[in-house]
């Protein structure tokens, strides 16, 4: 069942510079986060006596609401449990890992995605707890899928959609692969000026930046 909602942001800025001396994977995460978050839902059990971070979903759209335990709502959602907006980061909500988001930036079709609860020891520093053996609540962790998505070549991608839609192939494996090469290319950063501008720009892949 679906459980991995993408929602556009209302306003996003770009990226700064430090965001290009990042690695490309990290980079491409940053880039997808400009514009979007990520909320991954359960369908465990809510507790409406306590503030909720809900995600409300009916045949209109899907938002955020914060339930304060006065006021239910009324149609069809799910608990928020990680996620990738910082306001309710900050209020609280665990966020997605990297190591998720690295997979996810490359099948950004995936709907679904395994998470495990993972339990701990009650605090043995609280004098009135101490010497329990009770377990309670630590984290949640996603669990990839063994097997990631095939990757399709650039000739099996312009076979499959290119030549349907009328486009020159040798254009399309030329932009493909200079864009793969963006995409793995360990960027080393020079601030220069281009046509009157000043920009970042990669001295491995030429990949060329505004600031």
């Amino acid at each position: 069942m679906k459980n991995i909602h993408v929602i556009k942001k209302n306003s996003w800025e770009k990226l700064g510079v430090d965001a290009y001396r990042k690695s490309a994977i990290q980079r491409a995460i940053l880039e997808y986060l400009i514009s979007v978050n990520i909320y991954i839902t359960s369908d465990e059990k809510i507790n409406y006596d306590n503030e909720q971070w809900l995600l409300i979903i009916d045949d209109f759209e899907t938002y955020v609401h914060k339930h304060k335990g006065d006021n239910l709502p009324t149609t069809y959602h799910k608990k928020i449990i990680l996620t990738t907006d910082q306001d309710l980061i900050k209020d609280g909500v665990q966020s997605i890992d990297d190591e998720f988001l690295e997979w996810f930036v490359k099948n950004p079709e995936c709907e679904e995605v395994y998470v495990t609860e993972h339990l701990k020891q009650i605090d043995q520093n609280n004098p009135v707890t101490r010497g329990s053996t009770a377990l309670v609540f630590s984290h949640y962790k996603t669990r990839l899928p063994l097997e990631s998505t095939k990757q399709e070549t650039l000739e099996e991608a312009f076979d499959k959609w290119g030549e349907k839609r009328g486009y020159d192939k040798y254009d399309v494996l030329r932009f493909g692969a200079k864009w793969q090469a963006e995409r793995t290319c360990n960027h080393s950063y020079i601030l220069t000026t281009e046509q009157g501008h000043r920009v970042i720009k990669c001295s491995k892949c030429n990949d060329t930046r505004p600031i």
